[in-house]
């Protein structure tokens, strides 16, 4: 996997590293894609209620 860190969602990336979904959702959301952010924080909301 290529670093995310170059991509430029490093604060995203950091939040995944640690499996801190409520950060996750908080820094998916992009301007200008309403729906493609809200596809995913729903999703990421699903995987809060996962147990693992």
């Amino acid at each position: 996997m290529r670093d995310g860190k170059k991509r430029g969602y490093p604060r995203f990336w950091d939040a995944v590293a640690n499996r801190d979904l409520t950060s996750m959702i908080k820094e998916c959301a992009r301007d200008g894609l309403p729906k493609r952010n809200k596809a995913i924080q729903d999703m990421l909301r699903k995987l809060k209620n996962v147990r693992y």
